[in-house]
C-alpha cells in the first residue's frame, strides 16, 4: 500500500511539472519508501523461490540487499530533512497535503 501511495505521489509530481522536482522533500520521501520497500519484496520473492532447489544457504548473503535498501533509504531520508526549509514555523514547512486540522482555528505560536 505504501509503495501504490508514493508511485502514485511521483506520478502527481510529474504531471503537475515542478521546476526542480529533485530538491522537493515530499519527492524525496516517496524515493525513499520506493527503496526501502521494494528492493527487500524482491529479494524475499527470489529467496523463496531458491529456497525450494536448495540452491542458496547463506543467510548472510540473504541480508546484504535488506541492508544496502535501507542504506539508501537512510541516505535519501537525510537529503529530505535537509531540504525542508530552516525560516518557517514547522507547520508551514511541510507539505500542503500533511497541513490538515480538524478545526478552522488558527494555532497560537506560543
Amino acid at each position: 500500500m505504501l509503495l501504490s501511495y508514493a508511485l502514485y505521489y511521483i506520478l502527481i509530481l510529474t504531471e503537475e511539472n515542478v521546476p526542480v522536482i529533485e530538491k522537493r522533500p515530499d519527492f524525496l520521501l516517496s524515493i525513499s519508501v520506493i527503496v526501502f520497500y521494494s528492493v527487500p519484496l524482491i529479494v524475499a520473492i527470489i529467496n523463496s523461490y531458491l529456497e525450494q532447489y536448495k540452491a542458496f544457504d547463506f543467510i548472510f548473503l540473504n541480508m546484504i540487499p535488506f541492508i544496502l535498501s535501507a542504506g539508501v533509504a537512510a541516505m535519501f531520508q537525510a537529503l529530505m530533512f535537509a531540504r525542508f526549509p530552516l525560516d518557517r514555523p514547522p507547520r508551514q514547512a511541510l507539505p500542503k497535503w500533511l497541513r490538515w486540522r480538524h478545526r478552522r482555528h488558527t494555532i497560537p505560536a506560543n
